[in-house]
């Protein structure tokens, strides 16, 4: 007989061809109907799918932290703080309010944050304050002021405001 016949082979193994007979990667125990990798080891029960959808439902899901910006009826501040729109300020009203200590949101073209807001620091929130009232100017440009359940208030400044050396 030829190198590699049926008869040569042994058990498990797969001709090939121009070389000699190498086993299988995985063969299948014909008395006992079980597959094999051939290592001596203890075999591994792997989970069901119902097992596996169980202990996705038993796991606790954790609702990721809302993004800062505008969505629809709430802002949301770079630590995660909600807060609910209240009125349209004048303009002394948001210098009284930024002197007070509230945050200050810019969004540049009045789109409601979809193009970005930017954020500013209690520094530059204070060069404003030092620099006197806002100019609203044209129709779109506003200021409305949110607040947080704690009373903690941001100003929204929208469109064509300008206020000191920070908003030009």
């Amino acid at each position: 007989m030829t190198s590699g016949s049926a008869a040569e082979r042994p058990r498990g193994t797969i001709p090939r061809c121009g070389s000699p007979a190498l086993p299988s990667s995985k063969a299948l125990d014909l008395e006992s109907g079980s597959a094999h990798t051939g290592s001596m080891g203890k075999r591994h029960r792997r989970a069901t799918f119902a097992e596996l959808v169980s202990a996705l439902e038993q796991t606790p899901t954790t609702t990721p932290p809302p993004r800062p910006g505008l969505h629809g009826r709430e802002l949301v501040d770079r630590e995660g703080r909600s807060y609910a729109p209240t009125e349209d300020v004048s303009a002394d009203r948001a210098l009284a309010l930024a002197a007070a200590g509230a945050g200050v949101v810019y969004d540049p073209c009045g789109c409601g944050g979809y193009c970005g807001l930017t954020w500013f620091s209690r520094e530059e929130v204070q060069r404003m304050v030092a620099a006197g009232p806002p100019a609203i100017r044209r129709r779109r440009g506003g200021i409305r002021e949110w607040r947080a359940q704690d009373g903690e208030v941001y100003l929204l400044v929208r469109d064509d405001v300008r206020w000191g050396d920070v908003l030009h």
